[in-house]
């Protein structure tokens, strides 16, 4: 059945007869087969065991054949943000002081300091996700406290260690991201137990006259997901971005600065040279000049 299936099945779109799934598509689709047939108490592994080297040598026959006859696409990565809307993002996150945008700029910059993985980081932070702390120079930044659950780093038995000592430096400016975090957490209710809550309506109606702007209510995933949609919007930048792309953004700004691919790699968490390269549009190479 698998030999079948790696063979003949295409999208849906019947029009393009020669419409394939890109690789990365097959191999997820295997992969969640696999967890599938784990949670269902199977004690098989379609991708390792011997059994099923037939079905993978089909896919990897098939994977083979798009590439020969045209039909197998680059890795399409979410948009690089622009210098002009990031710069449009910048004043707009310190345009006021109010609950939505302290909130939006707090996501954005943990976001772009820690080239976060997901929606799941931030709905996994909590008050107590990140000492502050002073390097030996004297200069203040942020670590987290904690691992968090992420792509490739799950957790278990198997658990490889997670890069754990990325930083967010303190700026000593008005757009520091150290003191919007403070803020964050000082103007949010002691009981909460996550980082990000949802507004309470006192302060939306008069920010100015409350001190806590936060109820101990926990913004959803999904709310994560229009965050950068609604900054995109309302900082009237030239197209709609999404959380992906400050991932993207990240990984191309330590590149042009001249980082080495594995310091870039540990801030990324991939681990293989390989997915970095795909994101950024030119990598020069090892020697960093930074």
């Amino acid at each position: 059945m698998l030999r079948w299936f790696y063979a003949e099945v295409q999208p849906k779109e019947k029009e393009n007869k020669n419409q394939e799934y890109h690789k990365n598509t097959m191999k997820g689709i295997r992969s969640a087969l696999n967890r599938h047939l784990s949670d269902i108490g199977r004690d098989v592994d379609i991708v390792h065991d011997k059994t099923f080297k037939q079905a993978n040598g089909i896919l990897q026959g098939k994977l083979k054949q798009n590439m020969q006859l045209g039909l197998s696409k680059p890795t399409q990565h979410k948009p690089i943000i622009t210098q002009n809307d990031l710069q449009n993002i910048s004043e707009y996150l310190m345009s006021d002081s109010n609950p939505v945008i302290l909130r939006y700029r707090v996501w954005y910059d943990l976001s772009i300091h820690f080239v976060t993985r997901g929606l799941e980081f931030h709905q996994q932070l909590s008050r107590n996700s990140f000492q502050f702390l002073t390097d030996d120079d004297g200069i203040e930044y942020v670590a987290l406290s904690h691992e968090t659950k992420q792509k490739n780093w799950q957790g278990g038995l198997d658990h490889q260690e997670a890069p754990h000592d990325k930083r967010m430096y303190a700026t000593g400016d008005a757009r520091c991201p150290v003191a919007s975090l403070r803020e964050l957490l000082e103007r949010t209710p002691a009981e909460a137990t996550s980082l990000f809550n949802h507004c309470s309506k006192e302060a939306l109606a008069s920010p100015q006259t409350v001190n806590i702007w936060y109820a101990a209510k926990p913004c959803k995933q999904h709310q994560f997901s229009k965050f950068m949609p609604d900054i995109s919007r309302n900082s009237g930048c030239s197209r709609k971005y999404t959380a992906h792309c400050l991932r993207s953004t990240a990984i191309q700004a330590l590149n042009d600065d001249g980082f080495e691919i594995r310091h870039i790699m540990y801030m990324s968490g991939h681990r293989n040279e390989a997915s970095v390269r795909s994101y950024a549009r030119v990598f020069y190479g090892t020697e960093t000049s930074a």
